[in-house]
């Protein structure tokens, strides 16, 4: 497969085979000629277009957010950690993009990932910046895209029964890590993940226990000032009607959790762990690069109490694994189509599976893939984030609408 200026021209298949949803082969998902005829949407000497790519039908755009960007005047990142900045643009269905500055202006630091909020909007991840923790945002689906709001801060407060995970003392204060990727589970409940790379890189001066992912109920748009968060506790009484529930959903098992996704029914979880890669870009053998599966419902939850419905997982398992890769190759950003297949980033381009994680295809980037979105018409077009570029690909099956 010949691979020109980072644009996909061909793919790497693997033999067709029978999944839960019958004969599949790599060929239903993507047909070669559209591969050939893929479409730079938008490039820059800098890494632009790294994370989020959240579609917004409105404007038939996609929000994306930079890699790490200096901001000191030599420009070197590990010399002046918290000299660093994400930028925040939209790139266009028919290409071009424009920045979205005045997010940051806001408070939405160190952007990352993102998902629809199901209305025409996105949620941000940010992942702080020095003392300041992360939180998520919402992006408001309006024409401009420039304007949002704080939906799960990190704040001080007390827990109102014992810690159940170990990590802040009831006499401290929640401060998110660095979130990484959010999902929107049933239309009210934000599941994201928050490993401590921020600490790693320098660019977060604090950090709590790594590896947790983290459930946050969505406050309607008559709650946008609300009280401090708690977590893994009831509401009090005086705050009934106005505290928001913040709890963990996944305290083990996962070393650095990265993209998160759910299937089209909302009953599986996925996960993606690159505990492979260190904050320093150093890679351990020993440490897992592969895709969690999770069954996930509401229910209620033994460290609320048993009396608040909450987000609860079961039954993990690996359901892709990397090991067996080349070194540096890790599953990065993860989404699923609307039969539920599986589409991730990683170092070689967007490799997909079936839903029980059976290897269909390669389509090659050179360079790779960071993260991936549906957008477009029918939520057919995918526009892979090469980093400096933006490149969209024409494919058979629809993304996962959410509304």
């Amino acid at each position: 497969m010949a691979v020109n200026d980072a644009k996909p021209q061909g793919l790497v298949e693997h033999l067709p085979c029978v999944s839960s949803n019958g004969p599949v082969s790599f060929s239903d998902i993507v047909d070669p000629s559209e591969v050939a005829t893929a479409m730079i949407l938008a490039e820059s000497s800098s890494q632009l277009f790294h994370e989020a790519g959240v579609w917004i039908p409105l404007t038939q755009e996609w929000v994306v957010s930079s890699n790490r960007l200096s901001t000191s005047k030599t420009g070197d990142i590990t010399k002046e950690p918290l000299k660093q900045r994400a930028i925040m643009s939209a790139i266009g269905v028919n290409g071009g993009s424009r920045s979205l500055d005045t997010l940051e202006e806001q408070g939405l630091i160190m952007g990352n990932g993102g998902t629809s909020d199901g209305k025409g909007g996105a949620y941000i991840c940010s992942q702080g910046l020095g003392t300041q923790g992360g939180s998520i945002w919402r992006i408001h689906g309006t024409p401009t895209l420039q304007t949002s709001e704080l939906v799960v801060k990190s704040a001080p407060f007390k827990y109102l029964t014992k810690d159940p995970i170990g990590v802040v003392k009831p006499d401290m204060g929640l401060d998110f890590n660095s979130p990484n990727d959010v999902v929107l589970y049933k239309k009210k409940w934000l599941l994201f993940t928050d490993p401590t790379y921020g600490y790693e890189q320098s660019f977060r001066t604090t950090r709590q226990l790594d590896g947790i992912i983290w459930y946050a109920s969505v406050a309607s748009s008559s709650r946008r000032s609300y009280p401090v968060p708690f977590c893994c506790c009831l509401k009090s009484k005086q705050q009934q009607k106005r505290t928001q529930i913040v709890g963990a959903l996944i305290v083990d098992g996962v070393v650095k959790p990265n993209g998160i996704c759910l299937s089209p029914d909302d009953t599986t979880l996925y996960v993606t762990d690159t505990g492979y890669v260190m904050g320093n870009g150093a890679v351990d053998e020993m440490r897992p690069r592969h895709v969690l599966a999770y069954d996930i419902h509401l229910g209620c939850s033994k460290e609320a109490g048993d009396k608040e419905i909450v987000p609860i997982v079961s039954n993990p398992r690996v359901i892709i694994e990397f090991k067996e890769e080349a070194k540096g190759i890790v599953p990065d950003g993860i989404k699923l189509d609307a039969d539920g297949n599986i589409y991730i980033g990683a170092g070689d381009g967007v490799r997909v599976y079936t839903p029980d994680g059976t290897f269909l295809g390669t389509l090659g980037v050179e360079g790779g893939a960071a993260n991936i979105c549906f957008g477009g018409k029918d939520l057919k077009e995918l526009v892979i984030l090469n980093e400096t570029r933006a490149i969209k690909v024409q494919m058979k099956k629809s993304g996962v609408k959410l509304t």
